[in-house]
C-alpha cells in the first residue's frame, strides 16, 4: 500500500481509523470526488454524473453544513442524491466499506488543521445563495408554435407568471456572468421572486434555477372548493392538468419534500392528494416517498400517488407534456382522465 501522504511527505502508516466522521476531515474529498466522476470539479459547478446514465450537467458537489462532509448533490436520481465519497467509491467500483475505509486511510492528510481550516472556508462558500435575474423580452413564434402543441396560449402563461427571456445575470458571492439563453427558453417565477429557468432543447443545461422546496408553483391558486389537488412535477404538467379542470401545483423535483406545514395544510383540505410524478425510476420512487412521508406526517391515508403507464417509457415519454408532443393533446386528454376518474 502507498503511504506517501498527499503532501509528498512519509508518514508512519500504523493507525486504521474505522469512523468516518474522525476520518472525512482530514481527506482531499474533491480529489477524490474527481477520480470517481473521471474529470476536475469544483464545489459548486455543475457536471454529469459518471455513476449512471447521465446527460445533462446538473448534480454539483457540496458541503454539508452539519460536518463539511462534500456530498454529491444529484436531483436527478433519489439513489445517487447527497451521498459522500465513501457510497461514492463503493458504487464506482463495488468496494465493500471495509475497502473504502483502507482506501481512505492511506489517502489521510498529515497536514491536518491546514485542511480543516480549508473545509471551513468550503462550508461559508456553500451558504452563499445564487441570485438569478432576468431580462424578459416577448414571446416569439418558436414559443407560440411551440405551446400551441400542448394547447397552452400566451395568456395563460402570462398569467401564470412565466416569461421569455433575453439574457440571464448569475450571481454567487463575487461571481458574476451573464447568460444567454436558447430561443426557445422559459422562465417561471415564484411569489418569493426565484426563477426556474427551463430550455427544452438544451442538451447540456436544460434547467437553471435558484428555488428551494418553498417554492411551490400555482399554490396560492388551488380551488379549495375542490376535494382533491395533484402535486405536479413541472410547470407544463401542472398547466396541462389545470387546462382539464384539475386542482394543481407543481414542485421542483421528486425527490423533494413538500414543507411539513404544508403537507399539513393540504391535508385539511382536501379529501384526495395525488402525487403524479415522471413514470421512471426517479419519477416512482420519488412519489412513493412523498406519499408515504405525508401520509405518516398527518397520521391519514390522503396521500396517493399516480404516474402515466410505464410502458410509454418505451416511446421516450416520462410525462404529461411528453405525451401531447410525440403522441397528441387528445391521447393525453383520454389517458389522464382515464386514470383521475373516481
Amino acid at each position: 500500500m502507498d503511504q506517501t501522504a498527499t503532501t509528498g511527505k512519509m508518514f508512519e502508516y500504523n493507525y486504521h481509523e474505522s469512523n468516518p466522521s474522525k476520518l472525512l476531515p482530514f481527506i482531499d474529498e474533491l480529489d477524490i470526488w474527481s477520480k470517481i466522476m473521471e474529470k476536475p470539479l469544483e464545489i459548486g459547478a455543475f457536471f454529469t454524473n459518471s455513476l449512471r446514465n447521465d446527460n445533462n450537467p446538473g448534480c454539483f458537489l457540496k458541503p454539508s453544513k452539519k460536518d463539511g462532509r462534500l456530498l454529491l448533490v444529484d436531483f436527478g436520481d433519489s439513489d445517487f442524491n447527497y451521498i459522500d465519497i465513501i457510497e461514492g467509491l463503493r458504487l464506482k467500483h463495488k468496494y465493500s466499506f471495509s475497502k473504502v475505509m483502507e482506501i481512505l486511510n492511506a489517502e489521510k492528510f498529515i497536514e491536518s488543521e491546514k485542511f480543516v481550516y480549508q473545509k471551513k472556508l468550503l462550508i461559508q462558500k456553500s451558504k452563499e445563495k445564487t441570485q438569478l435575474s432576468i431580462y424578459p423580452e416577448s414571446f416569439n413564434y418558436k414559443h407560440q408554435e411551440y405551446c400551441k402543441k400542448l394547447n397552452i396560449t400566451s395568456l395563460q402563461l402570462e398569467d401564470d407568471g412565466t416569461t421569455a427571456i433575453k439574457y440571464i445575470r448569475r450571481i454567487k458571492g463575487d461571481r458574476q456572468n451573464i447568460i444567454y439563453p436558447d430561443e426557445l427558453s422559459f422562465a417561471f417565477t415564484f411569489p418569493s421572486k426565484h426563477l426556474k429557468i427551463y430550455q427544452p432543447y438544451n442538451t447540456k443545461f436544460k434547467w437553471l434555477s435558484n428555488i428551494d422546496r418553498y417554492d411551490l408553483g400555482q399554490y396560492e391558486r388551488l380551488d379549495k372548493s375542490k376535494k382533491s389537488v395533484i402535486v405536479s412535477k413541472g410547470y407544463f404538467d401542472c398547466r396541462l392538468f389545470r387546462n382539464e379542470g384539475f386542482n394543481s401545483f407543481w414542485v421542483q423535483n421528486e425527490s423533494m419534500f413538500i414543507p411539513d406545514e404544508k403537507i399539513k395544510e393540504l391535508s385539511e383540505e382536501y379529501e384526495d392528494i395525488i402525487y403524479f410524478y415522471d413514470n421512471d425510476r426517479a419519477g416512482i420512487a420519488g412519489s412513493i416517498k412523498n406519499r408515504d412521508y405525508s401520509n405518516t406526517l398527518t397520521n391519514t391515508t390522503k396521500f396517493r400517488c399516480l404516474n402515466l403507464p410505464i410502458s410509454l417509457l418505451l416511446e421516450g415519454i416520462t410525462d404529461n407534456k411528453d405525451l401531447v408532443l410525440k403522441k397528441s393533446y387528445s391521447q393525453f386528454k383520454e389517458t389522464i382522465h382515464e386514470l383521475l376518474k373516481v
